[in-house]
């Protein structure tokens, strides 16, 4: 590979004025040295495109198989060694936008989210019929109205900043009562409504609470209108078929970073030095990082040698992240079909216990208050219920007594169906939270990053710029989903940020398609 450079000034001033000459330096792709950290949909998306270029890649994954936050799950490891079947630890659903859902559909791995057929239940009434079920549908399409008008993209730029989310709706539900909006319906409904509503929706962005998160989030995403699809296969096997481009030799499974050094100065020709935990020392040229958003706030200022611009911490730090739990309960057979044979979930609404805090971030309330609704796991057998709920990381500890867990869950159920007879099931959770190499699940714009002027766009910046075999070329290169402004907390965004990525190496050292 022959790439041209401008030739050294004294050599210019020899030239025929108004000629601009230029040297030919011999660069091979496999002489540069790009490491990337973290082998989730970013990390190998970026490595793919690279290692079709030749360049020489390594991948370093502090946990001990690719994925990162994809992870599928068979539950009858250890719980229900009798049945088949698979849950998604984390990211389920494929929204609709992006390249990755036309290679899914080509692939065969896509289909419909089934029909949805959820139960109200209250905690007073129990499951709800007749009138009081028509008017808790009714009462979700209000939610619905309330929540369209931040998607509009001709909503004011000036409320995006003056309101959070939660700040936004909470005003817009005010104003509908005072305007005896809800005049027809049952007050404790009403009011268990919205909150069930806002409990679906803080799970939805994977955040404590809806005053943490700026409008614009529903403006980017467009969340109401975007269609969602489901894998017919666990995600594991979509992503090992992704990544099968990469050699196994290029990935080094077990492999913590605990330093990221840069040293412009050095007569090395390899200006960065990754460390690992373990102390292995690699040379590289190029490092592309893609550790969560949740890693870069809790590590940056030990990763990074020199430290990062002033600019990309605040973004770090203002930038929201949330924690996103999930719980199964486990059972011998499916009780639920009692109450009704193609019931897909139980929404939980809380008429008795409607004292919360104003953000509603159920701080001083047990786990189960913060979940929206039980659902039926839609591929791991009938026999097993999931539920998702958000929160700091003080207030998900509890979830960690497993036995604790599944008493709970069985109060819980028996007094929203009032049945006694509902079995102890056997019960797991995720623990992103605790996770050291996840610190949380998925990234979201936060009213803060709009106060503080912060973007996703701050995290994409490629930064430790130096001069290679005469060329201009970035030293220290970020991807992930926290890194798309567009498409951020999404499996798209981690994939196309990959690219993005590797595509500016690509470009840096002009190896496109028409000089290879």
């Amino acid at each position: 590979m022959r790439i041209l450079t401008p030739l050294p000034v004294a050599a210019l001033l020899a030239c025929v004025i108004g000629h601009q000459l230029v040297a030919a330096v011999d660069i091979e792709p496999g002489h540069v040295k790009v490491v990337i950290v973290g082998a989730g949909a970013a990390g190998i998306s970026a490595a793919q495109k690279l290692l079709e270029k030749g360049l020489d890649v390594v991948i370093l994954e502090a946990a001990e198989q690719i994925g990162g936050r994809i992870q599928s799950s068979n539950l009858s490891e250890g719980l229900a060694p009798e049945y088949e079947g698979w849950v998604e630890v984390g990211p389920q659903y494929v929204y609709s936008f992006g390249e990755l859902p036309k290679w899914l559909e080509e692939k065969g791995y896509l289909q419909d989210l089934p029909p949805q057929n959820d139960i109200y239940f209250s905690d007073i009434r129990g499951q709800l019929k007749g009138e009081d079920e028509i008017a808790a549908k009714n009462l979700d399409s209000l939610f619905n109205r309330l929540v369209s008008p931040m998607e509009d993209k001709g909503f004011p730029k000036a409320d995006r900043k003056k309101f959070s989310v939660g700040a936004y709706l909470d005003s817009a539900y005010e104003a509908f009562k005072a305007e005896d909006g809800l005049k027809e319906f049952d007050a404790a409904l009403a009011e268990a409504s919205y909150d069930v509503n806002v409990r679906g929706h803080k799970v939805a962005l994977g955040v404590d609470s809806l005053y943490d998160v700026a409008i614009d989030t529903y403006n980017v995403l467009q969340m109401g209108s975007i269609e969602l699809k489901q894998l017919n296969v666990p995600f594991t096997t979509v992503f090992k078929d992704l990544a099968s481009s990469v050699p196994a030799k290029n990935i080094k499974l077990e492999k913590a970073v605990s330093s990221i050094v840069f040293n412009k100065k050095t007569k090395s020709d390899h200006p960065i030095q990754v460390v690992t935990e373990d102390g292995e020392k690699i040379a590289a040229h190029h490092v592309i990082f893609t550790g969560s958003l949740g890693v870069l706030k809790a590590d940056h200022e030990k990763l990074f040698k020199p430290a990062l611009s002033p600019s990309r911490v605040k973004a770090i730090n203002s930038i929201g992240f949330g924690k996103v739990e999930k719980i199964w309960a486990v059972y011998e057979k499916p009780w639920w079909k009692d109450i009704q044979a193609d019931i897909t979930g139980f929404g939980l609404l809380w008429e008795k216990d409607l004292k919360v805090d104003k953000e509603r971030r159920y701080a001083d309330k047990p786990w189960y208050r913060a979940v929206e609704t039980i659902n039926v796991a839609t591929f791991a057998g009938e026999h097993v219920l999931e539920m998702a709920l958000v929160g700091e990381p003080a207030e998900l500890k509890g979830l960690a007594d497993d036995e604790q867990l599944a008493k709970d869950l069985t109060a819980l159920l028996k007094k929203f169906t009032k049945r006694d007879d509902i079995p102890v099931p056997q019960s797991a959770v995720s623990s992103w939270w605790a996770n050291p190499y996840a610190r949380g699940s998925k990234s979201y714009i936060s009213y803060k990053s709009i106060e503080d002027n912060a973007s996703f766009r701050n995290l994409s910046k490629s930064t430790w710029e130096y001069q290679h075999q005469g060329l201009k070329v970035p030293g220290l290169l970020f991807a992930g989903e926290a890194t798309h402004s567009e498409y951020f907390s999404t499996i798209q965004g981690a994939i196309e940020s990959g690219w993005r990525e590797a595509k500016r190496l690509i470009k840096a050292y002009n190896l496109d398609e028409n000089k290879l």
